[in-house]
């Protein structure tokens, strides 16, 4: 077992309120629930827009292309604008692209504004990320954990909310969409954290990049590509609606119960040993889905083990580079496998039938594992704490 090292010094960041707290944790739920819910409307989607499984998959490719372009957005509005002001611009067109959603009638109307809060949200989640993730000090990794758990509990909601409302879900869209245009003052006060001083080297392409980028491209695939496409495999082996709406739900409470397990466990253990233990018990959970009486327990066993990955990769990357780019490759990097994993199992279900779903996914979780093994062994010993 190692030890977490303590982290570099960091000037308190005075502006990171209790109000400005609240307001992004109300809003990751927010993201949560939209998230988790494609999965669970998918047959809903497909009614309302006339559709294929391979076409209703491009909704998950237009959010993530957005998160793509959100995140790179955010880059070249560093200079000019304040983390406050970038979070209340993504806030601002993640509302607006749910609202658009809520009223749109025609399937290209629908992929925009997807397209569009996919954007927002990029913006949204760049800024969150470096604030929340290098303005705590040594209490970094806690609290990422903490704040993840809204995202979490928002993903419980959001497939039983489909269940609900049925085929009126875009009312979730509407709510969500009000919620965001009532906080985006909040988000203004925010200013970017002041280094003291840090140990963290610029940001530049290495095997290293290449590590951090594989590790969360192949995780947000496992993660992601289980929460859109696990109801439909679940409907494949004999489940109805509601139960698969269910199973969704618990996969997201497992993964709640695993971000309160891994704040004590981030302080413990390095961000290397705990991405690489949870990860390879991912994999193993996500073989046992593909067996049918199993399928539920596995599932949600990998909703637990999923829990620390992204939010402790995220204070990985930070405590590596001391660029805020650092931040936006990795987050760029989840982007991508989200945008690639929702039609590619698509198209793969459609070939050879929704079985596939679970080893696909197991691959994934085992890609991921690999690219965080390479990591540790290319790491400076420094990088051991989280």
């Amino acid at each position: 077992m190692t030890k977490a090292k303590p982290s570099e010094a960091r000037v308190a960041n005075p502006s990171l309120t209790p109000v400005l707290i609240a307001a992004t944790f109300m809003t990751l739920f927010s993201v949560g629930m939209i998230g988790s819910s494609w999965g669970s409307a998918v047959s809903f989607i497909k009614l309302r827009f006339l559709i294929s499984d391979a076409s209703v998959g491009l909704l998950g490719s237009a959010q993530s292309l957005g998160g793509v372009l959100g995140n790179i957005a955010t880059g070249f509005l560093e200079r000019r604008f304040q983390a406050g002001s970038r979070m209340a611009i993504g806030v601002a067109l993640f509302g607006t692209g749910c609202l658009l959603f809520f009223v749109s009638q025609l399937w290209f109307v629908a992929l925009a504004s997807v397209l569009l809060l996919g954007f927002g949200l990029g913006m949204f989640q760049v800024d969150y990320a470096t604030l929340f993730s290098r303005g705590f000090g040594n209490r970094s990794s806690a609290v990422m954990n903490v704040m993840s758990t809204s995202f979490s509990f928002g993903s419980i909601v959001g497939p039983l909310v489909v269940v609900w409302l049925l085929s009126r879900f875009g009312l979730m869209f509407l709510a969500v969409g009000i919620f965001a245009a009532a906080i985006i003052l909040v988000m203004l006060p925010a200013r970017d954290t002041v280094f003291e001083r840090t140990s963290g080297s610029s940001l530049t392409f290495s095997p290293k990049v290449v590590g951090f980028v594989a590790l969360c491209l192949f995780y947000v695939c496992a993660e992601q590509g289980v929460s859109f496409w696990m109801p439909s495999y679940l409907q494949s082996i004999g489940f109805d609606l509601p139960q698969s709406a269910r199973v969704a739900s618990w996969f997201w409470q497992a993964l709640t119960v695993g971000r309160f397990l891994s704040i004590p466990l981030s302080l413990r253990f390095s961000s290397a040993t705990l991405i690489m233990g949870c990860l390879l018990l991912s994999f193993v959970a996500l073989l046992f889905a593909q067996v049918p009486s199993l399928a539920t327990p596995a599932f949600v066993a990998a909703g637990l083990f999923f829990a620390p990955v992204f939010p402790t990769g995220l204070v990985w990357i930070n405590r590596e580079y001391s660029s805020v780019a650092a931040s936006s490759v990795f987050l760029v990097s989840g982007s991508v496998g989200a945008l690639l994993i929702a039609p590619l199992l698509g198209v793969l279900k459609q070939i050879f039938g929704a079985s596939v779903i679970p080893m696909a996914l197991a691959a994934s979780a085992l890609l991921a594992l690999c690219a965080s093994i390479w990591l540790q062994g290319l790491a400076k010993p420094k990088s051991d704490g989280v």
